[in-house]
């Protein structure tokens, strides 16, 4: 009978009767303790691989710390810079408006005195002339100089008003910035959650935790709290970045409003219900036009009709240089092409603040709340923008004046001036004033009006040769310096037309 493997006692196998089953074992458990070295191995490498990515996670979070810091401390420069300008800007305008109740009070006094003076130009009556006539000279030197006073406090309040808003656009790329970091940020904080998770799978009970580790947690809670008086953060959270105004004009206001988690609108609200939005601005922002900012009608308050529009920066005077009269140019001119194909309006408000550009860096024309179609009663724009003939009582609409418009962009361009006669203003395309309506104000009810003084076609035509001269020596191509010539003719007959400078500037970029 064969042997039996006996039991011990205490309940192990004995082989002592059986030399196979022992080898068996043997190998069995030398495998078992491969398998279990191997699995170590592998487990280690994994655990070191996520460390490193942990580490260098964490080292890029705090990079992310210290530009979120720098951009913040910027913005906080730059807001500090804003309100000096803006306290600059309230009081020259304070000094503009004394000026100007000063140069009527003097007005009042000339006119008497040279009625007095007149009717005294008698041989009785020689010396009594002569001394109002004294009098009268010593109020027109003032009036002049206050004249002058007055016009350089007129072009100091633009170029502050320009500075406040390049300021304010500054601001907004700034605040766009923050963005930026934060989204960055977060998305750093979930790979590194992620990796942590990973970490607490791979780690076994006797495994240290690394220190970078540790060290995380004040990190994460340190870059919310960066700042929050100027970006709205609270603890580390984000919150909703507060409504900035980006613009206002006479009747309405543009706002940069949050509508989702990374979805921003340029909102347009009126001022007054007396003064809503007009309908060719929703008819245009709604046209499918490419050349134009897209919009929609809306109401946040269920009352007032609001225009939300796609999110574009303005055109700054300092990216007014020749190398961008072309581009300029051309996108403003097919705007007016196809939104005139589209709607019949004409935008009789073209300049440099109502072109806005996109992130792809091409211009769009933003801001149609002045336009209206073809025959109508003209609506006189910006002044300095406006030809002289949209002042005259009988003018219609046309294309002529958004051409001019146009052209006047390109001088500006050019030569870095807002107009030829800087500080003057086209009431005639002729030397002689002429009684007229300027933006539905008669001179007999608003003696301001006076104050505009009558174009001198000289020295206008002079400037703008002088611009040609310049625009060759930048080497703009000839057919956008014809644009520039035939577009600032004051006379509407001969100016040239939207369709034909469109086809000029297509034809120079072939």
């Amino acid at each position: 009978m064969a042997d039996r493997p006996i039991s011990p006692p205490g309940g192990g196998f004995s082989t002592v009767h059986n030399p196979g089953v022992a080898d068996d074992v043997d190998v069995a458990l030398a495998r078992f303790h491969t398998a279990d070295a191997v699995v170590t191995t592998v487990a280690r490498t994994r655990f070191k691989e996520v460390s490193i990515k942990l580490d260098r996670e964490l080292e890029k979070i705090t990079a992310k710390k210290s530009k979120y810091s720098e951009v913040t401390e910027l913005q906080r420069e730059v807001r500090e810079e804003f309100a000096v300008v803006s306290e600059d800007l309230e009081r020259n305008s304070a000094r503009k408006t004394e000026l100007g109740e000063t140069l009527d009070g003097l007005r009042e006094k000339i006119a008497p005195l040279r009625d007095r003076y007149e009717m005294t130009l008698t041989a009785r009556a020689k010396v009594a002339a002569e001394e109002i006539g004294v009098k009268l000279d010593a109020l027109m030197t003032e009036e002049e100089a206050l004249y002058e006073e007055y016009f350089e406090l007129g072009r100091l309040i633009e170029e502050q008003t320009a500075q406040t808003e390049d300021l304010r656009i500054r601001f907004t790329e700034l605040d766009e910035t923050l963005d930026g970091i934060r989204s960055s940020y977060e998305r750093s904080q979930a790979r590194v959650t992620k990796y942590q998770k990973k970490l607490t799978q791979l780690s076994r009970p006797e495994t240290p935790p690394i220190a970078s580790r540790a060290a995380s947690a004040p990190l994460r809670g340190s870059l919310g709290k960066v700042g929050p008086e100027a970006t709205g953060h609270v603890g580390g959270a984000v919150s909703a970045p507060p409504t900035m105004q980006l613009g206002k004009g006479a009747n309405a206001v543009v706002t940069k409003v949050q509508t989702g988690p990374e979805t921003y609108v340029a909102r347009k609200t009126p001022l007054s219900p007396e003064t809503p939005i007009r309908r060719p601005e929703f008819d245009v922002a709604e046209s499918g036009s490419p050349f134009v900012p897209k919009g929609e009608k809306s109401s946040p308050d269920g009352v007032t009709e609001c225009l939300d529009m796609e999110l574009l920066r303005p055109l700054t005077r300092a990216e007014m240089k020749p190398d961008s009269a072309r581009p300029l140019a051309l996108a403003a001119l097919k705007a007016l092409v196809d939104v005139h194909s589209r709607t019949g309006l004409r935008n009789l408000d073209v300049k440099r603040s109502n072109m806005l550009v996109a992130p792809d860096d091409s211009y769009k024309m933003g801001d149609w709340g002045n336009a209206s179609v073809d025959g109508k009663k003209t609506n006189t724009g910006t002044i300095f923008n406006t030809p002289p003939e949209a002042f005259q009582e009988d003018s219609i609409v046309s294309g002529k004046q958004d051409s001019y418009g146009v052209a006047m962009m390109i001088y500006s361009c050019v030569t870095g001036d807002a107009h030829p006669l800087t500080g003057e203003t086209m009431r005639s395309p002729n030397e002689i004033s002429v009684p007229m309506t300027l933006m539905g104000m008669n001179e007999a009810e608003h003696p301001e009006v006076t104050q505009i003084k009558p174009i001198h076609v000289a020295r206008f035509d002079k400037a703008v040769a002088e611009a040609i001269v310049a625009a060759r020596s930048h080497g703009l191509d000839h057919q956008v310096i014809e644009v520039m010539q035939r577009g600032l003719d004051l006379h509407p007959e001969t100016r040239i037309s939207l369709e034909e400078a469109l086809a000029l500037l297509e034809s120079s970029g072939k």
